[in-house]
């Protein structure tokens, strides 16, 4: 190397020194933006909560829709009011009144003295539907009599179901349980793939042929770092970014929300995976089939029936619109677990089986609308909860566990709620 050349390489011209002097301009800026947008978030200046998406409202109670729990490893809010955010079928937006009891669950109302003890997931809870349209108040509210204790909450899968019963079962002398199985995701939370995934969910496994609980919740709040799993430091750095700071998760939650909307991810709008098969779906089916059996003997130590309402995916019902998996995927999965459950059925003298399906076919085929708006959203509109309220109703009446009466039927569970109560 020459002199000349060795002067060349630290030579900067006037030119080069403005590039950088604006780069260094941008990296600042962004950097202070960044850091003036962590500093809004934290002293709750710009609208952030990890659990309540920016479009919903906190009214009372704590700030985060859900809180720790020891046991099930997650809870609504206890003593909480929400205005939560959907879409309405003519895609409208509305806001509805969500109202939690001290124990952090949707169950506000204690109809008499006679019990029913129902567990379940976000359907169960009435995601998507105001105070008064949830399937457990419509049946608490025509069978006045008679309480449904409702013990449910988004991604619960049928192990955190045992779980609760098996805490709450002392509370109330009850004949039936209603445990509501979602064929879209239940089988799969139960091997611990589920929302929310990490420390947080309990976990069983079979050993041995045995039902045995291998992990308790821990209190930490999970990374959602599911499709950063083979990218080894990124996924790691991506993670930590998101427990530590709030505009990184702020940032990324819009940037996904953006791409979901934009198709790019390859399992649809909520980038779900295709379903299970070969030996993890066996896997899936036997241990969800011993959770089961499990909640069965549970019951029958308080001599009750278990109820288990088998919910169809939307796809099954309306292909177009699959929400879960794709429907060519989707539908032997479906099915191996409905023959689960009636097995189950067949081998508990106390568990009976009741599918929605044939029901809300019917009325998808009469042109009524069950399912959201929004492909993302697998739930139930104000009207689904109504059709399931009403099938559970017929079979427990004709069943005998409540009398079999007219329902006068009023439609306040439609209303939506734009401001916080007074």
């Amino acid at each position: 190397m020459t002199d000349d050349d060795s002067d060349g390489l630290f030579d900067v011209s006037e030119q080069n020194r403005d590039r950088l002097l604006n780069l260094a301009l941008i990296f600042m800026s962004i950097t202070v933006a960044f850091a003036g947008l962590e500093a809004g978030l934290r002293a709750g200046v710009v609208p952030y909560d990890r659990s309540v998406s920016s479009e919903d409202i906190h009214c009372s109670g704590p700030d985060d829709l859900h809180q720790f729990h020891p046991e099930y490893g997650w809870t609504l809010s206890p003593n909480a009011t929400y205005l939560r955010h959907w879409k309405k079928p003519d895609g409208e937006d509305a806001r509805y009144l969500y109202t939690t009891n001290s124990e952090g669950f949707r169950d506000t109302y204690d109809s008499g003295d006679r019990h029913v003890i129902v567990v379940g997931d976000s359907f169960t809870e009435g995601a998507g539907v105001t105070e008064g349209g949830q399937y457990t108040h419509l049946l608490d509210r025509w069978l006045p009599n008679t309480s449904f204790q409702t013990y449910a909450a988004g991604g619960y899968g049928t192990d955190q179901e045992l779980l609760v019963y098996r805490n709450v079962s002392e509370q109330y002398d009850h004949d039936l349980v209603i445990l509501a199985y979602y064929y879209g995701n239940d089988a799969n939370n139960n091997a611990g793939n589920g929302w929310p995934q990490g420390p947080r969910r309990p976990r069983f496994e079979l050993r041995n042929g045995s039902l045995v609980q291998t992990h308790e919740p821990v209190d930490q709040v999970p990374s959602d770092t599911a499709g950063f799993r083979d990218y080894g430091v990124i996924g790691a750095v991506h993670g930590t970014l998101r427990d530590h700071s709030m505009a990184y998760d702020w940032s990324y939650r819009r940037m996904r929300t953006v791409a979901a909307k934009a198709g790019l991810f390859g399992g649809g709008a909520d980038d779900t995976p295709s379903p299970p098969t070969g030996e993890e779906r066996r896997s899936q089916l036997q241990l969800t089939r011993a959770l089961l059996d499990e909640m069965s003997t549970e019951a029958s130590s308080h001599d009750a029936d278990v109820l288990v309402v088998g919910i169809p995916a939307r796809g099954e019902v309306t292909p177009d619109n699959p929400a879960h998996y794709p429907t060519d995927q989707g539908i032997p999965y479906y099915q191996d677990q409905r023959q689960m459950i009636q097995n189950a059925a067949s081998n508990n003298s106390n568990l009976a089986y009741l599918d929605l399906k044939p029901r809300l076919e019917r009325e998808i085929e009469n042109g009524e609308q069950i399912y959201g708006q929004e492909v993302a959203n697998a739930h139930f509109i104000a009207d689904g909860y109504q059709v399931m309220a009403e099938t559970i109703y017929q079979h427990i009446s004709a069943a005998g566990y409540v009398p079999n009466r007219s329902v006068d039927y009023d439609e306040d569970y439609r209303q939506t709620v734009m401001s916080c109560p007074e």
